[in-house]
């Protein structure tokens, strides 16, 4: 740390039990190179190397740039941008974030993300995006958190991008409403229901399918292994 107690450089080994909270397993290990911090120890500049363990498979690389903090520590604004190597030569996809409403616990009212398929870095280290590479914007609303701030019941409104004569047009939209009962010690949802709309706006949206999700078992790193997918065409399902 420097004399203000800011690590440059931190390594964090995630051990996940099974669903009993026995058995820990190590699931990731990451590397962050922090290199800016704000006046509150927040950190506005940094890279994540994100590995399937220490030595192992290299996930995903992150140049991550955050700024307007919250009281709880969450960024009004943050550009993500994701890499297959350490290189950073080969770029997954960049995003936009602004959390436009934040409750004081840190659960994230309303939010907005925007999609690119590609980013550059400038010499000061700031990243850039082009309006041409948009892809996708989201607005997501959650009007229900759990007491571990996992979301209960959320909207996420899509529009989806692309070139037409060197123009950014939309290209189609669509609303998901999302609603989910209970959740794990891992915080990972036993059931979900799930509303598909064609369209902006549940009220002016058509309606389109619902899906009810049930998962019954997952690996040890989140992904579902035993789960039952019903859709319906009923709005209010059977």
């Amino acid at each position: 740390p420097d004399s203000r107690g800011d690590a440059a450089n931190q390594t964090i080994t995630t051990l996940t039990t099974d669903k009993d909270g026995l058995n820990a397993e190590v699931t990731s290990y990451q590397v962050f190179t922090n290199r800016v911090f704000d006046g509150r120890h927040n950190v506005m500049n940094q890279m994540v190397e994100t590995y399937q363990e220490e030595g192992g498979l290299l996930l995903d690389v992150q140049e991550i740039r955050s700024d307007g903090f919250k009281p709880s520590g969450v960024a009004t604004n943050q550009t993500i941008v994701t890499y297959t190597d350490t290189a950073k030569t080969t770029v997954v996809d960049a995003k936009e974030v602004v959390n436009n409403l934040v409750k004081s616990s840190g659960a994230i009212v309303d939010s907005e993300v925007t999609i690119y398929k590609t980013a550059t870095i400038d010499p000061s280290g700031e990243i850039v995006l082009a309006e041409t590479d948009k892809t996708e914007h989201q607005v997501i609303h959650t009007s229900e958190f759990d007491s571990r701030n996992n979301s209960k019941d959320q909207t996420i409104s899509k529009e989806y991008f692309r070139l037409k004569e060197g123009v950014v047009i939309v290209s189609s939209s669509d609303t998901q409403h999302i609603t989910n009962t209970a959740f794990d010690i891992h915080d990972r949802s036993s059931e979900t229901f799930i509303y598909n709309y064609d369209g902006l706006e549940v009220l002016q949206a058509k309606f389109v399918d619902a899906q009810q999700i049930k998962y019954q078992l997952y690996d040890k790193w989140g992904n579902a292994v035993d789960q039952t997918v019903d859709t319906y065409d009923n709005i209010s399902m059977p």
